[in-house]
């Protein structure tokens, strides 16, 4: 977490050193407060990201007893759809509804940020405060802390990790060692991506403990067995059908890749050729979008970087001011860092959530040795900082959510429209086909099968017809067929279209349109789209 300066104090500075620690405490705990307020607002009225089509859907099929993979597709880690399953059971077909357990997980970890910079006594107050709101203002998390996808749980798990690694490293004490194992296993369990920082972690803690203890290397072995703790969902998702674990978890994602490269599914992959574009395209992301796009990441990034040189410097001049501990957390938080960026660059292209949010507890100790040198500098940096992050941090809320939920159908009052209009039309076990499944989600429908989650559009024309009902993705055959013939109540067709249309030819989409257009009638159209009902 974050580094301590220093200072005795006398018995006569110990009343009000405690009465600074109440009124820290007091201000974490109103702040955090405040921050759920808003994330619970945001989460009542932010639009759709489309994403959440087939996380909310994936969790609904949990409590009907389906199961991950084996039952359906799903191209994440196995933990997400079982914590927000019993939403369901609570308060049925609503997106909203599960929103607020993000919300609930995103307010959660922001505390814990607070409450852990304060209980470092010896950190100066002005920057455990200021790091804590570094964090509070990110207008990444509060982006992404309210969606139903992996965010809020990885960065709560993260978060997790993070502090009890530092309580580890500090104390040496075995529950510590085995929390921290386990936080980690259970963001890897709710986000893959995490997964190499587990091996890393461990053998640098081997490594530690090699070099000033004897076998059995107690500590070492204690965070493994937390990490394997947290592990279990995917382990015993994988003991269960190793084949549909790889290949949702694995195999899906290197041939999603392929058709992105194929149909320049980005506005940057148009024109894609060979390895010189390929840079091109993370300098793109990395450079021009993330760092010169972003502003606040940009800040946090040159305060993180301001600060692990100057954490080298003392560490060379071995400055007492600092804990042998601290030094060891912060090669700690270094190594993470570098693990889990060299894993998020992995997946081609990347995504910015990879790294906007995602990075933040990696270089919250280097931010917070940032801020101490700042302020040092003069109480004016001090008023430069508070008054531009407000301002960055609804700024760049506004332009990631045009960015991701521009298009008029992933508007909450347009979502429901459609899901209105659905129920309208067909019965409580009528079966929909719609292209994106957030519709079904929310209406309460019945699915048609393959169409549980709207990425297997990405990879349905790359795998037989025996890989397909293996692993419930669905085909073209299989939609033609169900809408010539009749076989489904209603046909919703509008969001998520453009994905399904890259694997049609001209003459296939057209007989897509006029297949619907024989058999269906068009009986509400709300922003783009369209409910179809079955012509009796």
């Amino acid at each position: 977490m974050l580094l301590s300066l220093s200072v005795a104090k006398s018995p006569a500075d110990q009343e009000p050193a405690a009465r600074a620690m109440r009124a820290q405490w007091l201000l974490v705990t109103l702040a955090s407060l405040a921050y759920l307020a808003g994330l619970l607002y945001y989460a009542a009225t932010r639009p759709i990201d489309g994403d959440e089509g087939f996380y909310t859907t994936a969790a609904r099929l949990v409590w009907e007893a389906k199961i991950p993979y084996r039952d359906f597709f799903f191209q994440q880690a196995p933990l997400l759809p079982y914590l927000y399953s019993w939403i369901w059971a609570i308060h049925p077909r609503s997106l909203v509804a599960m929103r607020l357990l993000s919300t609930a997980a995103g307010g959660l970890a922001v505390f814990l940020w607070g409450a852990g910079l304060v209980s470092v006594k010896r950190l100066p107050a002005k920057v455990a405060l200021a790091t804590f709101l570094a964090v509070a203002l990110n207008p990444y998390w509060l982006c992404w802390n309210v969606v139903v996808k992996t965010f809020a749980f990885a960065n709560l798990f993260i978060t997790v990790a993070m502090i009890c690694l530092y309580a580890a490293l500090r104390s040496e004490r075995s529950h510590w060692y085995f929390a921290g194992g386990a936080a980690l296993g259970l963001c890897t369990s709710a986000r893959a991506l995490y997964g190499p920082l587990i091996p890393a972690v461990l053998v640098w803690l081997f490594i530690r403990e090699w070099r000033t203890s004897k076998p059995p290397y107690s500590r070492t072995l204690v965070f493994l067995a937390g990490a394997v703790c947290g592990l279990l969902p995917m382990i015993v998702s994988f003991l269960g059908d190793p084949h549909a674990f790889l290949f949702n978890n694995v195999q899906y994602h290197g041939l999603q890749a392929g058709f992105r490269h194929a149909r320049g599914s980005d506005v940057y992959l148009v024109g894609y050729h060979g390895i010189g574009d390929t840079l091109a395209v993370y300098f793109y992301i990395l450079v021009t979008n993330l760092l010169l796009l972003h502003p606040f990441f940009t800040i946090q990034a040159v305060l993180a970087v301001a600060g692990g040189l100057s954490l080298r410097k003392l560490s060379k001049k071995q400055d007492p001011a600092y804990a042998p501990q601290d030094y060891f957390y912060v090669k700690l938080a270094l190594l993470m860092l570098v693990i889990y960026t060299a894993t998020a660059l992995i997946p081609f292209p990347p995504y910015l959530q990879y790294f906007d949010g995602p990075l933040v507890p990696f270089m919250l100790p280097f931010v917070a040795e940032g801020l101490r040198i700042t302020f040092r500098a003069g109480k004016h940096w001090l008023v430069v900082l508070a008054v531009i992050a407000p301002i960055l941090c609804l700024g760049e809320i506004r332009a990631e959510r045009m960015t991701n939920s521009s298009d008029p159908w992933w508007r909450l009052a347009s979502y429901r429209q459609v899901t209105q209009a659905i129920e309208a039309s067909s019965r409580p076990d009528d079966v929909v086909l719609s292209f994106w499944p957030g519709y079904v989600f929310e209406s309460g429908r019945r699915y048609f099968p393959g169409m549980e989650d709207q990425f297997v559009y990405r990879i349905m024309n790359m795998i037989g017809p025996e890989a397909r009902t293996r692993y419930h993705v669905v085909s073209k055959e299989d939609i033609m067929t169900a809408i010539s013939t009749r076989a489904v109540r209603v046909v919703v067709l509008g969001a998520w279209m453009p994905e399904y249309y890259r694997n049609l030819s001209p003459a296939e989409r057209q007989a897509l349109r006029s297949a619907v257009d024989a058999n269906y009638s068009l009986v509400s159209q709300t922003d783009g789209v369209a409910v179809y009902r079955r012509r009796e």
